[in-house]
C-alpha cells in the first residue's frame, strides 16, 4: 500500500471476512508491526475496521493473518474467506497542482483512469478540495467522468486535491464554459474493425471531446493518433475504455490492444527461431548425409 504524500499519513482499513468452522482472531500488521486483533465468529461475515492505521511515506507492507489452523472445506485447508469488493483503505489525500492562464469561470471535470483492487463501491460524488474550499463533483450512471463542477479561478497556480478510497487514479479536466458549449456536439465518429485487437476510427470533432471504446477496461487498449495528438486515458462509464481528447478537429486514430501486439510478435519471434533451428538442423543432417 503506498501513502502518497511526504508525512505519515493515518488512514482507516475496512474488510468482510468470515471464519471457516471455528472462530478465530485476524491479526493486522502494517509494516511488520501488529496494529489490531480482531475475533471472528465461526461462518459468519463479520465487517472489520482498523481506524487510525499510520502509513509511512512510501510503500507500506500490510498484512491480514491469522496465527490459527486451518480446517478442511472442500477438501482444502481454508482459514478465512474475503468478501468480494469488501475490501477497502482510504481516505488517502490526492493532491495536484495546476496553472490557470486567464482568470475565469472554468468547468472542471475528474475522469478516474483506473479502479485499484483495493476500491471502496462506486460513489455517487466525488469531493474535491480547490485552494481550501470543497466542492461536490456529481456522477451519472452513463458518465465518463466526475462534473462537470463550475469554479471560479483566478489566473495563478491553484492546489486541487480528493481523498482516495482505494487505489484509484484520476485524470483532472479543466475547460472554459465557451469551450464547452462548442463541445457540446457528440463527435461524429466511424470504425472500421481490422481484428478483434485493432480497430481504425475516423473522427470529426467539433470541440474537445471523450472517445468511449465499448470495452471491459484494461491498461493494455491503447489509443494512437497520428501527429501526436494528446488523448489522456479514462475510465469511462465505470467499465469502459475511454480517452479525453482536449481539440477539435478531423483525425484518423487507431485503437489496438498492445498485449496482443507483444504476444504475436513473441509467437513470430519463436517461429523464426524454431525455423532457424530447422534449418540448422537440415544443414547438419545434410552434412552429415553427404558424408
Amino acid at each position: 500500500m503506498v501513502n502518497p504524500t511526504p508525512q505519515e499519513l493515518r488512514t482507516n482499513l475496512r474488510c468482510t471476512v468470515l471464519s471457516y468452522a471455528r472462530h478465530r482472531e485476524l491479526h493486522v500488521s502494517v509494516n511488520e508491526m501488529l496494529v489490531q486483533v480482531f475475533p471472528v465468529e465461526a461462518d459468519r461475515p463479520t465487517v472489520l475496521t482498523a481506524s487510525g492505521v499510520t502509513l509511512q511515506p512510501g510503500a507500506n507492507r500490510v498484512r491480514w493473518y491469522t496465527p490459527y489452523a486451518s480446517d478442511l472445506r472442500d477438501g482444502r485447508p481454508r482459514t478465512f474467506a474475503l468478501l468480494k469488493d469488501s475490501a477497502y483503505v482510504g481516505p488517502i489525500p490526492l493532491a495536484v497542482s495546476c496553472e490557470i492562464p486567464v482568470t475565469g469561470t472554468y468547468e472542471v471535470l475528474m475522469a478516474p483512469t483506473s479502479l485499484g483492487p483495493l476500491v471502496a463501491p462506486h460513489r455517487r460524488e466525488l469531493p474535491v478540495m480547490v485552494d481550501g474550499i470543497t466542492y461536490r463533483f456529481p456522477w451519472e450512471s452513463d458518465a465518463v467522468a466526475y462534473g462537470p463542477t463550475r469554479i471560479p479561478l483566478t489566473a495563478g497556480r491553484h492546489q486541487l486535491s480528493v481523498l482516495q478510497e482505494g487505489c484509484e487514479g484520476y485524470q483532472l479536466i479543466l475547460r472554459r464554459p465557451d469551450t464547452a458549449r462548442k463541445a457540446s456536439g457528440v463527435p461524429q465518429c466511424t470504425v472500421r474493425a481490422v481484428n478483434p485487437t485493432r480497430y481504425q476510427v475516423h473522427v470529426q470533432a467539433s470541440g474537445p471531446h471523450f472517445l468511449v471504446f465499448q470495452e471491459s477496461f484494461h491498461t493494455g487498449w491503447r489509443l494512437d493518433v497520428p501527429g501526436g495528438l494528446a488523448a489522456a486515458r479514462v475510465k469511462a462509464q465505470g467499465y469502459a475504455n475511454g480517452w479525453w481528447v482536449p481539440t477539435a478537429g478531423t483525425y484518423d486514430a487507431e485503437i489496438r490492444f498492445v498485449p496482443q501486439r507483444m504476444m504475436t510478435g513473441g509467437l513470430l519471434i519463436s517461429g523464426i527461431a524454431l525455423l532457424g533451428g530447422l534449418l540448422v538442423g537440415l544443414v547438419h543432417a545434410g552434412r552429415g548425409w553427404r558424408r
